[in-house]
Protein backbone atom coordinates (compact mmCIF):
# COMPACT_ATOMS: atom_id res chain seq x y z
CA UNK A 1 0.00 0.00 0.00
CA UNK A 2 1.38 3.08 -0.89
CA UNK A 3 1.72 6.74 1.28
CA UNK A 4 0.60 9.61 0.11
CA UNK A 5 3.28 12.41 0.27
CA UNK A 6 0.54 14.25 2.87
CA UNK A 7 0.46 11.71 5.05
CA UNK A 8 4.58 11.16 4.74
CA UNK A 9 4.93 14.65 5.91
CA UNK A 10 2.73 14.15 9.02
CA UNK A 11 4.24 11.43 10.43
CA UNK A 12 7.53 13.43 10.01
CA UNK A 13 6.36 16.43 11.80
CA UNK A 14 4.52 13.70 14.25
CA UNK A 15 8.28 12.17 14.91
CA UNK A 16 10.38 16.04 15.08
CA UNK A 17 6.96 17.05 17.49
CA UNK A 18 7.84 14.08 19.90
CA UNK A 19 11.43 14.72 19.71
CA UNK A 20 11.20 18.32 20.73
CA UNK A 21 9.08 16.98 24.01
CA UNK A 22 11.41 14.72 24.87
CA UNK A 23 14.71 17.01 25.02
CA UNK A 24 13.28 19.24 28.15
CA UNK A 25 12.16 16.16 30.23
CA UNK A 26 15.59 14.41 29.34
CA UNK A 27 17.46 18.15 30.10
CA UNK A 28 15.95 18.48 33.71
CA UNK A 29 16.57 14.39 34.37
CA UNK A 30 20.31 15.74 33.51
CA UNK A 31 20.29 18.66 35.83
CA UNK A 32 18.32 16.90 38.69
CA UNK A 33 21.13 14.00 38.58
CA UNK A 34 23.79 16.43 38.77
CA UNK A 35 22.57 18.50 41.58
CA UNK A 36 22.54 14.88 43.47
CA UNK A 37 26.35 14.45 42.40
CA UNK A 38 27.63 17.32 44.37
CA UNK A 39 28.52 16.73 47.64
CA UNK A 40 26.39 17.79 50.38
CA UNK A 41 29.25 20.07 52.64
CA UNK A 42 30.55 21.57 49.26
CA UNK A 43 29.46 25.05 50.36
CA UNK A 44 31.84 24.35 53.18
CA UNK A 45 34.51 23.16 50.87
CA UNK A 46 34.45 26.44 49.29
CA UNK A 47 35.49 28.11 52.01
CA UNK A 48 38.71 29.11 52.63
CA UNK A 49 40.65 27.19 55.68
CA UNK A 50 40.45 28.63 58.87
CA UNK A 51 37.60 30.85 58.30
CA UNK A 52 33.71 30.98 59.75
CA UNK A 53 30.80 31.54 57.78
CA UNK A 54 27.91 34.77 58.63
CA UNK A 55 25.87 31.47 59.90
CA UNK A 56 28.55 30.12 62.33
CA UNK A 57 29.53 33.71 63.86
CA UNK A 58 25.74 34.10 64.47
CA UNK A 59 25.64 31.12 66.22
CA UNK A 60 28.38 31.61 68.52
CA UNK A 61 31.26 30.07 66.18
CA UNK A 62 34.44 31.23 67.41
CA UNK A 63 38.37 30.77 65.66
CA UNK A 64 41.26 29.12 67.92
CA UNK A 65 43.70 30.07 65.27
CA UNK A 66 43.55 32.76 62.14
CA UNK A 67 45.27 30.82 59.77
CA UNK A 68 48.14 33.26 60.01
CA UNK A 69 50.11 33.54 63.46
CA UNK A 70 50.25 31.47 66.86
CA UNK A 71 47.69 34.35 68.68
CA UNK A 72 45.25 32.71 71.40
CA UNK A 73 48.41 30.09 72.06
CA UNK A 74 51.39 29.80 74.66
CA UNK A 75 53.46 26.87 76.02
CA UNK A 76 51.94 24.65 78.78
CA UNK A 77 53.10 26.50 81.77
CA UNK A 78 54.58 29.20 79.56
CA UNK A 79 53.90 33.12 78.61
CA UNK A 80 54.80 32.75 75.42
CA UNK A 81 54.66 30.23 72.50
CA UNK A 82 57.58 27.42 72.57
CA UNK A 83 59.54 28.21 69.38
CA UNK A 84 58.75 24.32 68.14
CA UNK A 85 55.50 25.65 67.06
CA UNK A 86 54.72 27.59 63.98
CA UNK A 87 52.02 28.90 61.88
CA UNK A 88 53.00 27.84 58.55
CA UNK A 89 50.86 27.72 54.89
CA UNK A 90 47.76 27.89 56.63
CA UNK A 91 48.35 25.63 59.74
CA UNK A 92 49.41 25.10 63.39
CA UNK A 93 52.47 23.53 62.64
CA UNK A 94 54.60 21.60 65.44
CA UNK A 95 57.83 21.79 63.23
CA UNK A 96 61.18 20.80 65.79
CA UNK A 97 61.52 19.26 68.74
CA UNK A 98 60.95 20.40 72.23
CA UNK A 99 63.80 18.61 73.67
CA UNK A 100 63.43 18.39 77.68
CA UNK A 101 60.00 20.19 77.66
CA UNK A 102 57.28 19.06 79.39
CA UNK A 103 55.02 17.60 76.95
CA UNK A 104 54.63 13.19 76.54
CA UNK A 105 57.75 11.96 75.08
CA UNK A 106 59.44 15.28 76.56
CA UNK A 107 58.09 17.77 73.85
CA UNK A 108 56.12 21.32 74.62
CA UNK A 109 52.48 20.88 74.26
CA UNK A 110 50.49 24.51 74.12
CA UNK A 111 47.62 25.51 74.98
CA UNK A 112 44.85 28.31 74.51
CA UNK A 113 44.71 31.26 76.85
CA UNK A 114 41.27 30.87 77.48
CA UNK A 115 39.27 28.21 79.65
CA UNK A 116 36.33 26.19 78.52
CA UNK A 117 33.72 24.14 80.42
CA UNK A 118 30.56 22.76 77.87
CA UNK A 119 31.66 23.29 74.47
CA UNK A 120 31.65 22.06 70.89
CA UNK A 121 34.90 21.42 69.11
CA UNK A 122 35.97 21.30 65.61
CA UNK A 123 39.79 20.61 64.27
CA UNK A 124 41.24 19.33 61.36
CA UNK A 125 44.80 17.17 61.73
CA UNK A 126 47.73 15.74 59.90
CA UNK A 127 50.62 13.67 60.94
CA UNK A 128 53.33 12.13 60.07
CA UNK A 129 54.55 8.44 59.27
CA UNK A 130 53.95 7.08 62.86
CA UNK A 131 52.94 10.07 64.46
CA UNK A 132 51.98 10.30 67.91
CA UNK A 133 49.73 13.57 69.21
CA UNK A 134 46.46 14.42 70.87
CA UNK A 135 43.85 16.91 72.08
CA UNK A 136 43.00 17.82 75.40
CA UNK A 137 40.52 19.28 77.25
CA UNK A 138 39.67 20.57 81.12
CA UNK A 139 43.86 21.03 80.82
CA UNK A 140 44.57 22.24 84.49
CA UNK A 141 48.48 23.09 84.47
CA UNK A 142 49.04 22.19 88.56
CA UNK A 143 51.13 18.65 87.03
CA UNK A 144 53.89 19.00 84.95
CA UNK A 145 52.37 17.36 81.89
CA UNK A 146 48.96 18.21 80.72
CA UNK A 147 47.88 14.77 80.02
CA UNK A 148 48.49 13.95 84.35
CA UNK A 149 45.16 15.71 84.64
CA UNK A 150 43.21 15.99 81.41
CA UNK A 151 41.42 13.96 79.43
CA UNK A 152 42.89 13.18 76.16
CA UNK A 153 41.63 12.71 72.71
CA UNK A 154 44.32 10.71 70.83
CA UNK A 155 45.84 11.29 67.43
CA UNK A 156 47.99 8.53 65.76
CA UNK A 157 49.15 6.83 62.94
CA UNK A 158 47.32 3.69 63.66
CA UNK A 159 48.90 1.02 61.49
CA UNK A 160 52.55 2.36 62.57
CA UNK A 161 51.50 0.88 66.02
CA UNK A 162 49.77 -2.35 65.70
CA UNK A 163 50.34 -3.29 69.48
CA UNK A 164 48.61 -0.63 70.83
CA UNK A 165 45.94 -0.95 73.35
CA UNK A 166 42.92 0.07 71.47
CA UNK A 167 42.06 2.54 74.05
CA UNK A 168 45.02 4.46 72.68
CA UNK A 169 44.22 4.13 68.74
CA UNK A 170 42.89 7.50 67.60
CA UNK A 171 39.83 9.26 68.61
CA UNK A 172 40.09 7.19 71.79
CA UNK A 173 39.79 8.57 74.99
CA UNK A 174 43.65 7.93 75.83
CA UNK A 175 43.50 4.67 77.75
CA UNK A 176 39.86 4.63 79.01
CA UNK A 177 37.66 4.65 76.22
CA UNK A 178 38.72 2.79 72.77
CA UNK A 179 37.33 3.81 69.48
CA UNK A 180 34.28 1.77 67.43
CA UNK A 181 36.51 1.37 64.46
CA UNK A 182 39.52 2.59 62.77
CA UNK A 183 37.81 6.02 60.16
CA UNK A 184 41.36 7.86 60.05
CA UNK A 185 42.93 8.88 56.61
CA UNK A 186 47.02 7.84 56.45
CA UNK A 187 49.61 10.24 57.07
CA UNK A 188 49.52 13.16 55.04
CA UNK A 189 46.24 13.88 54.52
CA UNK A 190 43.68 15.97 56.75
CA UNK A 191 41.08 14.13 59.23
CA UNK A 192 38.49 16.09 60.85
CA UNK A 193 38.09 15.44 64.30
CA UNK A 194 35.20 17.07 66.46
CA UNK A 195 35.15 16.71 70.08
CA UNK A 196 31.37 17.62 72.15
CA UNK A 197 31.49 18.41 75.84
CA UNK A 198 28.26 18.99 77.53
CA UNK A 199 28.28 18.65 81.37
CA UNK A 200 29.12 15.31 81.91
CA UNK A 201 28.43 14.05 77.91
CA UNK A 202 31.18 13.74 76.04
CA UNK A 203 31.37 12.05 72.12
CA UNK A 204 34.54 11.74 69.82
CA UNK A 205 34.01 12.44 66.12
CA UNK A 206 36.18 11.35 63.45
CA UNK A 207 35.82 12.02 59.57
CA UNK A 208 32.07 12.39 60.58
CA UNK A 209 31.76 9.57 62.39
CA UNK A 210 31.04 9.29 66.15
CA UNK A 211 33.52 6.71 67.48
CA UNK A 212 33.49 7.29 71.20
CA UNK A 213 30.82 8.32 74.17
CA UNK A 214 31.18 8.57 77.45
CA UNK A 215 30.00 10.48 80.45
CA UNK A 216 32.41 12.16 83.08
CA UNK A 217 32.42 11.06 86.67
CA UNK A 218 30.01 8.27 85.57
CA UNK A 219 30.65 4.91 87.83
CA UNK A 220 31.55 3.44 85.03
CA UNK A 221 34.22 6.24 84.18
CA UNK A 222 35.69 5.88 87.77
CA UNK A 223 36.14 2.69 87.45
CA UNK A 224 37.59 2.74 83.93
CA UNK A 225 39.87 5.31 85.48
CA UNK A 226 41.32 2.91 88.25
CA UNK A 227 41.94 0.47 85.79
CA UNK A 228 44.25 2.71 83.48
CA UNK A 229 47.35 4.64 83.99
CA UNK A 230 45.97 7.28 85.90
CA UNK A 231 44.90 5.18 88.66
CA UNK A 232 47.49 6.75 90.69
CA UNK A 233 46.69 10.60 90.40
CA UNK A 234 43.61 11.16 92.53
CA UNK A 235 42.81 14.62 90.15
CA UNK A 236 42.97 12.93 86.84
CA UNK A 237 39.52 14.23 84.44
CA UNK A 238 38.33 15.89 88.06
CA UNK A 239 38.35 19.88 86.67
CA UNK A 240 35.11 20.65 84.71
CA UNK A 241 36.34 23.98 83.28
CA UNK A 242 39.86 24.28 81.65
CA UNK A 243 41.78 25.39 78.98
CA UNK A 244 42.14 23.28 75.46
CA UNK A 245 45.60 21.42 74.71
CA UNK A 246 47.31 19.95 71.28
CA UNK A 247 50.12 17.66 72.39
CA UNK A 248 53.73 17.40 71.49
CA UNK A 249 54.75 13.95 71.66
CA UNK A 250 58.05 15.23 69.40
CA UNK A 251 56.54 14.13 66.50
CA UNK A 252 55.53 15.97 63.38
CA UNK A 253 51.90 17.31 63.32
CA UNK A 254 49.56 20.13 61.98
CA UNK A 255 46.05 21.61 62.81
CA UNK A 256 43.90 23.86 61.13
CA UNK A 257 40.02 24.65 61.04
CA UNK A 258 40.21 24.98 65.02
CA UNK A 259 37.02 26.60 66.06
CA UNK A 260 34.86 26.27 69.26
CA UNK A 261 31.52 26.84 70.30
CA UNK A 262 30.92 27.38 73.91
CA UNK A 263 27.47 26.13 75.50
CA UNK A 264 25.46 26.86 78.16
CA UNK A 265 26.68 25.73 81.59
CA UNK A 266 24.82 22.63 82.69
CA UNK A 267 23.50 22.47 86.69
CA UNK A 268 25.37 19.83 88.34
CA UNK A 269 23.33 17.04 89.93
CA UNK A 270 24.22 14.73 92.73
CA UNK A 271 25.01 11.40 92.64
CA UNK A 272 26.85 9.68 89.56
CA UNK A 273 27.72 12.27 86.96
CA UNK A 274 29.00 14.68 89.87
CA UNK A 275 33.20 15.26 89.79
CA UNK A 276 34.77 14.12 93.16
CA UNK A 277 35.63 17.17 95.63
CA UNK A 278 38.72 19.44 93.75
CA UNK A 279 40.50 22.13 96.06
CA UNK A 280 42.65 24.30 93.67
CA UNK A 281 46.32 24.94 95.06
CA UNK A 282 47.41 28.46 94.41
CA UNK A 283 49.12 29.11 91.10
CA UNK A 284 50.78 32.26 89.25
CA UNK A 285 52.52 32.95 86.41
CA UNK A 286 55.27 35.88 87.32
CA UNK A 287 55.16 37.71 84.33
CA UNK A 288 58.20 39.97 85.14
CA UNK A 289 60.97 38.37 83.95
CA UNK A 290 61.78 37.36 80.04
CA UNK A 291 60.46 33.35 80.92
CA UNK A 292 57.18 32.55 82.41
CA UNK A 293 58.07 30.99 86.06
CA UNK A 294 55.16 28.83 87.22
CA UNK A 295 55.15 28.73 91.23
CA UNK A 296 52.76 26.44 92.92
CA UNK A 297 51.75 26.85 96.48
CA UNK A 298 51.12 22.92 97.69
CA UNK A 299 47.53 23.38 99.85
CA UNK A 300 46.33 21.32 103.07
CA UNK A 301 43.55 19.57 100.85
CA UNK A 302 46.20 17.70 98.56
CA UNK A 303 45.45 14.56 98.30
CA UNK A 304 48.43 12.19 100.00
CA UNK A 305 51.28 10.85 97.54
CA UNK A 306 50.85 13.83 95.46
CA UNK A 307 54.28 15.63 94.27
CA UNK A 308 54.39 19.22 94.80
CA UNK A 309 55.48 21.19 91.68
CA UNK A 310 57.29 24.38 93.52
CA UNK A 311 58.80 26.23 90.95
CA UNK A 312 59.61 25.22 87.21
CA UNK A 313 60.51 27.17 83.97
CA UNK A 314 60.22 26.31 80.64
CA UNK A 315 63.93 27.53 80.26
CA UNK A 316 65.81 24.86 82.93
CA UNK A 317 68.59 26.73 82.59
CA UNK A 318 66.54 29.43 84.45
CA UNK A 319 66.49 27.59 87.80
CA UNK A 320 63.30 25.72 86.56
CA UNK A 321 63.41 21.93 87.96
CA UNK A 322 63.14 18.31 87.15
CA UNK A 323 59.92 16.50 88.09
CA UNK A 324 59.99 13.05 89.40
CA UNK A 325 56.49 12.31 88.15
CA UNK A 326 56.59 13.16 84.92
CA UNK A 327 56.86 10.04 83.20
CA UNK A 328 55.77 9.34 79.32
CA UNK A 329 53.33 8.13 76.89
CA UNK A 330 53.54 4.15 75.83
CA UNK A 331 52.57 5.27 72.68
Amino acid sequence: MHQTKDSLFRKKNATQEQTMKTKPSLFVLATVLLAWSVPVNAADQSLSPNTLTDAEKQAGWKLLFDGQTTAGWRGYQMTTLPPGWKAREGALVRVSGGAGGKGAGGGDDIVTLEEFENFDLRLDWKLVPKGNSGVLYHVSEEPLTAWHYAPEVQILDNPAYPKNDQRQLAGACYDLYAPLKDVTKPPGQWNQMRILVDGAHVEHWLNGEKIVEYELWSDDWNQRVARSKHQSRPKFGTFKKGLIGLQDHTNGVEFRNLKIRPLPAKEQQGGSGTPPPNTHSGIGILRDGPEGVLVRLQSEAEPAGYLPLLACSHDRAAGGTEHPERGKHSS
